[in-house]
């Protein structure tokens, strides 16, 4: 079997706005290959399932134990897919504690053993890990278990986060004692840290890995984030601090899997700090094709078992989202007339060439609905562990 067999794939859980770049992704790859989405809210408009590459979308009902496993392999025998992808956490999570039922029905890319997962996605315990294992970490507080009286103030501000969400959503700083007092009467303390603002820079690693092994990897330096949002603006570079402690977390982990990890190089020591681990395919994925490392072809390789030789990437720029021109002007244009020979390259043309699901995004963001509606909380991944 090589990929050029692939008729069908099936992507899990693409109610995850981080599908579409991977929808994008594997139809460029495998263009006579049929990609079938499943998700679990009939009701909900998910914008990636609007992509042209998408042949059906399908839905399943979000189950415990053997129930969900024997519809999710009714569905790969439905759609005869060959290849199943994960998209979200909760996904990545239900796929690993049941890949020994379905390892005979379908490929599967490399997947954390549940109780790494568990460890890591979520901050808090994340937190806790870095510590323990002597790694570079942030301040952080448990806020159920929070003596104010024991903060330390050289620390402010600090940052309230939920122990669990995406793209800075719900995220909260405050600069004294007074409005973290006011904060906290507002907020459910299981679910929320409180972490010092680190001074410096955001880095992030990208990354597939096998066993503690890491097969191939990217490091990108944000250049432009809007508040605590991931960074629309990338350029992907060489850093070996941060290369090296994502080294030591993947063995020390025996991690297998796709992963993105947020740092910040801390000004003060120069040490790069882990604040989050992403364990799934992430938004700027078409960046590091760009730059000679294609982690949905990668992904596809090492779920077939085909062996390849770790790529290395470039120093490109990548830019997302609909600041492009303004990041274009700003943060691009004036280095560049400094003497930076990196070449620049955005998903502009990818929104051109696929628009249905930019059209749909642009439609809901203009409803009052949309307008009014709180910031969805993530799913909790644990609820599942029955599986």
């Amino acid at each position: 079997m090589t990929l050029k067999n692939i008729n069908s794939v099936l992507l899990l859980g693409t109610d995850n706005m981080v599908a579409l770049p991977v929808i994008r992704a594997l139809g460029a790859l495998i263009p006579n290959a049929a990609i079938h989405t499943l998700s679990y809210d009939h009701n909900k408009i998910n914008n990636p399932e609007y992509s042209k590459y998408v042949h059906r979308r399908h839905y399943l009902e979000l189950e415990k134990n053997d129930e969900l496993v024997k519809k999710l392999i009714n569905k790969i025998e439905e759609t005869g897919a060959q290849i199943l992808f994960p998209i979200d956490e909760r996904d990545v999570r239900i796929l690993s504690l049941s890949r020994h039922k379905l390892k005979n029905h379908v490929y599967l890319p490399p997947l954390p053993e549940a109780s790494t997962l568990d460890k890591l996605v979520y901050k808090n315990r994340l937190a806790d890990f870095l510590q323990n294992n002597d790694f570079p970490y942030a301040a952080t507080y448990r806020l159920d278990r929070l003596n104010t009286a024991a903060i330390d103030d050289e620390f402010y501000p600090y940052l309230l986060k939920p122990i669990r969400g995406s793209s800075g959503q719900n995220i909260k700083r405050v600069d004294n004692k007074n409005e973290l007092a006011e904060s906290l009467l507002k907020l459910d303390s299981r679910n929320y840290i409180l972490q010092e603002l680190i001074p410096g820079q955001n880095f992030s690693c990208s990354l597939l890995a096998k066993n503690g092994n890491i097969q191939a990897e990217t490091i990108q330096q944000g250049l432009a984030s809007r508040d605590f949002n991931f960074s629309t603006a990338i350029r992907f570079v060489e850093n070996e601090a941060v290369s090296e402690v994502t080294r030591q977390i993947i063995k020390t982990t025996n991690y297998s899997g796709l992963a993105n990890l947020d740092f910040r190089l801390d000004e003060r020591d120069h040490q790069p700090k882990l604040i989050d681990f992403n364990a799934r395919f992430w938004s700027n994925i078409s960046g590091a094709k760009i730059a000679g490392v294609d982690f949905v072809f990668l992904a596809c390789l090492a779920a077939m078992n085909i062996p390849f030789k770790k790529p290395v990437s470039n120093g490109n720029t990548y830019l997302m989202g609909r600041n492009i021109l303004n990041y274009y002007c700003e943060k691009i244009l004036r280095p560049v007339s400094n003497g930076d020979t990196n070449s620049t390259y955005t998903d502009l043309w990818e929104r051109i060439n696929d628009p249905l699901p930019e059209v749909v995004r642009l439609i809901r963001s203009k409803s009052p609905s949309a307008r009014s509606a709180k910031p969805e909380v993530p799913r909790d991944i644990l609820t599942y562990q029955g599986i």
